[in-house]
C-alpha cells in the first residue's frame, strides 16, 4: 500500500472572497513532466482591468500513467509589477497511478475556479507556474487560469 497524498490550499485576508460571474479570463499552458516549480507562462492582464476576481488550474494526462506516478500538485502566481501575497493553490484534479501503469483517456474536470480579492493595474504581468509532487513519464497538459473585471 502507498500513503495517501494531499494538496490543501487556505485563503485569509481583511475581506472574504466571494464568487462572481466570470468577465474577462486568460489562460497560459504548458506540457510539465518535473516534480519541481516550473514556469507555465505569464499572463499580461487587461490594460482595463483592476480586480482579479478567480484562478484555477487544471492538470490533464491523457497518457499512461506510470507505477507510482500519481499527479497532484500546486499552482501559484508571481509578479514584479503588482503585490501579490505568497500563496500556493490546489489544482482541480489529481490522478492515482496505483501500483501498475494504467492506460487513461482523457480525464478532465472544469477548473474549480478559487474566488480571490486581488487588486491589479492594467498591463500587469503575472508569472504563473505549477509543482507536482511527482515527476511523470509522460507529459501532463497543465492550464493556468486568472479572471478579472
Amino acid at each position: 500500500t502507498v500513503a495517501s497524498q494531499l494538496v490543501l490550499g487556505i485563503i485569509f485576508g481583511k475581506t472574504r472572497p466571494v464568487k462572481k460571474p466570470i468577465l474577462f479570463i486568460d489562460r497560459v499552458r504548458a506540457q510539465v513532466t518535473a516534480a519541481a516549480l516550473t514556469a507555465v507562462g505569464t499572463i499580461t492582464i487587461s490594460e482595463k482591468a483592476s480586480l482579479i476576481t478567480a484562478i484555477g488550474c487544471t492538470v490533464v494526462q491523457d497518457n499512461v500513467l506510470t507505477t507510482a506516478e500519481e499527479v497532484l500538485g500546486f499552482f501559484q502566481l508571481g509578479s514584479d509589477d503588482i503585490k501579490l501575497p505568497p500563496a500556493q493553490f490546489p489544482i482541480s484534479q489529481g490522478y492515482s497511478a496505483g501500483l501498475g501503469a494504467l492506460i487513461n483517456q482523457a480525464s478532465f474536470c472544469l477548473p474549480f475556479m478559487i474566488p480571490v480579492i486581488i487588486p491589479v493595474q492594467g498591463g500587469a504581468r503575472i508569472d504563473c507556474s505549477i509543482d507536482l509532487n511527482t515527476a511523470v513519464t509522460n507529459a501532463a497538459e497543465v492550464e493556468i487560469f486568472i479572471a478579472y473585471e
